[in-house]
């Protein structure tokens, strides 16, 4: 899954990704997609209530924060 547009990729595509955009991929569990997200192949960027939209969200937080915005967040329970 691209961290950046919410976009679900199949690994073979992820393989053939140059080296930059590959670090903007996180690795999903197929079992985890709704019904949706299966048939659209993306995971919305504003969805935090399925299992890939909050692991999208956190992803996200984490990429987009310091270091002391992390800890604090961890600190109130919002990120693992």
């Amino acid at each position: 899954m691209d961290t950046r547009s919410g976009k679900i990729v199949s690994q073979e595509m992820v393989d053939s990704m140059d080296e930059e955009n590959r670090k903007a991929m996180v690795a999903i569990a197929e079992g985890d997609m709704t019904k949706l997200q299966k048939t659209q192949m993306r995971v919305s960027l504003h969805d935090h209530r399925s299992i890939l939209g909050e692991q999208l969200t956190a992803e996200r937080r984490k990429r987009g924060m310091t270091k002391n915005q992390l800890r604090k967040l961890r600190r109130k329970g919002k990120l693992r």
